[in-house]
């Protein structure tokens, strides 16, 4: 929807802006640069505030990315958490990262919920010191009040463009971070193969033997394995597959 409703909307805004600006500037030079030096401090505020908002998404990104490296590695190993009773350990851990994600999604709920508040404070800030402005300039004869109508006008015309790039703004903030993250795994260099295929074995002697080995997990009548019979002589390679818990 970004890409092909609100970015083309944003350009098509930005051309509403610069014929608004070139009218205000026609209108009154005075007063418009003086609504620039007030317009500028305000958009550092909020441009900080765009830049909480970004952190707070990284924040989050990088809690669900641990929450689910955490579950990956549990899930990987789980016959040895069974094997060694770590299950009580593996809550707390997954306790641990649940309580930071959450943390992290109210930070970025609470930055972006801020965006509408700074909006229409910048806004109110800005309209009322141009009131103010345009008020010294009708007591120093240099504006009418029709003209001044005619300016208020002009700048209704901004504020909605100005809010769209606002939001756009807020919008790429949150995208950011996860296309980042998507373009570093996809430019990781993969790992160089330096290994080599001799036999370290050669020359070994004796073997690996299992002859009628039946055995079953604590708290099951169920047999993992149930006679099974197998040698491995040395340099012999065995790969060893299953679903979990099947005795592998």
């Amino acid at each position: 929807n970004f890409l092909t409703f609100e970015l083309p909307l944003v350009t098509g805004q930005g051309l509403t802006v610069i014929v608004a600006f070139g009218t205000l500037f026609l209108q009154n030079a005075r007063l418009t640069f003086g609504l620039l030096l007030v317009i500028f401090p305000l958009a550092i505020l909020y441009a900080l505030v765009g830049k909480r908002i970004q952190r707070a998404f990284e924040r989050t990104q990088n809690a669900a990315e641990r929450a689910t490296s955490a579950m990956s590695e549990s899930l990987s190993r789980l016959e040895v958490i069974k094997a060694y009773r770590l299950e009580g350990a593996m809550q707390k851990r997954f306790g641990l990262q649940n309580d930071a994600q959450r943390k992290a999604t109210l930070r970025r709920s609470f930055w972006s919920n801020m965006h509408s508040p700074i909006s229409q404070l910048t806004v109110g800030v800005g309209v009322g010191t141009l009131v103010l402005f345009a008020l010294g300039e009708i007591q120093n004869n240099r504006m009418t009040g029709a003209s001044l109508i005619t300016y208020l006008t002009t700048m209704v015309i901004l504020i909605g463009p100005l809010q769209l790039f606002a939001y756009a703004y807020s919008r790429l903030s949150a995208m950011r971070d996860p296309a980042r993250s998507i373009s570093a795994a996809m430019q990781t260099t993969p790992e160089p193969e330096t290994g080599t295929l001799e036999k370290p074995m050669s020359g070994w002697t004796g073997s690996v033997a299992f002859e009628n080995v039946s055995t079953r997990y604590p708290g099951t009548e169920i047999l993992a394995l149930e006679q099974l019979t197998l040698r491995l002589e040395p340099g012999e390679m065995l790969g060893v597959v299953g679903a979990s818990g099947g005795g592998k």
